[in-house]
């Protein structure tokens, strides 16, 4: 089957449309990762140099995990930092209908 310019023209554009909502609900969930991170940090009376030195890792690490813009948020840091904060880290699927 042949295809029209129209057709070739649809494809990237849906591609485009899925990757731009993953993209947008992965920006969401680093928000609230970031926010959630700084708030109970502070509700617990640690700085961010405070909560490094606990998770062995450096003061600028801790400001880019609570930056919202961060993407790079990895399970084995979270979990370091929940244990440091006396907290559980729990990762849930949710169905987004």
């Amino acid at each position: 089957m042949k295809r029209t310019r129209g057709s070739r023209a649809a494809a990237p554009a849906v591609r485009l449309d899925r990757m731009m909502s993953a993209r947008i609900g992965g920006d969401a969930a680093n928000r609230r990762v970031a926010q959630l991170l700084r708030e109970v940090r502070e509700h617990v009376g640690l700085t961010q140099r405070q909560l490094a030195k606990l998770v062995g890792t450096t003061q600028p690490a801790i400001a880019r995990l609570e930056n919202a813009k961060y993407r790079g948020h990895s399970f084995g840091v979270l979990q370091r930092i929940a244990t440091a904060l006396g907290c559980d880290l729990d990762v849930r699927l949710v169905d987004r209908q």
